[in-house]
C-alpha cells in the first residue's frame, strides 16, 4: 500500500488527537459535570474581545493603545492647524 504524503503540521494534529483522545477519558472529574458538555458557547464577542483579554490587563499594550491614542490626538491638531492656516490664506507649513 502507498502511504498518502503528509506534511509536518498533518502529522503533528494527528498526534495530538491520538494524545487526546487517549488522554481525555482518564482525565479527574471529567465526567463530574456532563452538563458543562452541552452548555451554549458564550458568543463570538466575548470569546474574541481582545481588549478584555488582554490589552487592558497587559502594561506595555496599554500604554502603545495611550501612546497611539496621542498620536492620533497630535495629528489631528495638526491638520486641524494647517486647514485654519490654509483657510486665513496663510502658508501650511512655515
Amino acid at each position: 500500500a502507498v502511504d498518502r504524503y503528509r506534511s509536518p503540521t498533518e502529522k503533528m494534529l494527528l498526534e495530538v488527537g491520538d494524545f487526546l483522545d487517549a488522554a481525555t477519558p482518564r482525565m479527574p472529574n471529567r465526567y463530574r459535570s456532563p452538563e458543562l458538555l452541552t452548555a451554549a458557547c458564550p458568543p463570538r464577542h466575548v470569546v474574541l474581545d481582545r481588549a478584555a483579554q488582554h490589552t487592558r490587563v497587559c502594561p506595555d499594550s496599554s500604554s502603545l493603545v495611550a501612546r497611539l491614542r496621542m498620536a492620533r490626538n497630535a495629528a489631528w491638531a495638526l491638520a486641524l492647524a494647517a486647514v485654519g492656516r490654509a483657510a486665513a490664506g496663510g502658508p501650511l507649513l512655515s
